[in-house]
């Protein structure tokens, strides 16, 4: 190894440098829009996408706050879809 591949990992300040800086930023943004949306969505949206969810307690909507945060973009573009629509 070259120390200028060395030097996309860590930087000269031994903090991370390079490729490895700019994809930890990027899975630190992706988590906390994926805890926003969670948030929202197990205490609002979930209802909008489905009617079993409606009157659920608590202990469900926390138990789905983990999933929601990984698969905030699938949820967000599901819910894109029906906004307007009402349930089947």
């Amino acid at each position: 190894m070259h120390t200028g591949e060395v030097a996309l990992i860590v930087g000269a300040d031994g903090g991370l440098g390079g490729a490895a800086h700019w994809i930890a930023l990027a899975m630190g943004v992706y988590a906390a829009v994926g805890l926003s949306f969670a948030l929202w969505f197990a205490f609002r949206g979930v209802e909008f996408m489905d009617e079993a969810a409606v009157g659920s307690g608590t202990a469900f909507r926390i138990l789905i706050l983990p999933g929601a945060a990984a698969l905030w973009p699938v949820l967000l573009s599901q819910w894109w879809s029906k906004r307007g629509r009402v349930h089947d």
